[in-house]
């Protein structure tokens, strides 16, 4: 309930235009904030494609490295060292990063 007291006598009520401006105001404020968030969504998930396609490159390189003779091997032994190192770091990275979101999942979601 509305305290009485607060009102004065000489306030004028906001008129349906001063109204009809905020409510359009606040709608334009929504809708630049869902196209921030959508944008950034989709950076997210084209970022996260990159990531992938390149982690299945280094797989593919590293069983064609393993596959073809030595004559056709393109990489150095130290190359293919950093790519093993690769290939586990993000293969040990990604299984520890499911583990833990499985043992402690966000509130959000």
């Amino acid at each position: 309930m509305p305290d009485i007291h607060l009102i004065k006598e000489g306030s004028t009520p906001v008129s349906d235009t001063q109204a009809l401006e905020e409510s359009k105001d606040l709608a334009s404020r929504y809708k630049r904030s869902r196209r921030e968030q959508n944008a950034m969504h989709w950076a997210f998930i084209i970022i996260l494609w990159i990531i992938v396609a390149g982690f299945g490159f280094a797989i593919l390189t590293r069983i064609s490295m393993m596959i073809l003779p030595d004559r056709y091997c393109w990489l150095s032994d130290e190359h293919l060292k950093s790519l093993n190192d690769f290939i586990t770091t993000g293969g040990i990275g990604g299984v520890g990063g499911a583990l833990l979101k499985n043992k402690f999942p966000s509130s959000g979601n």
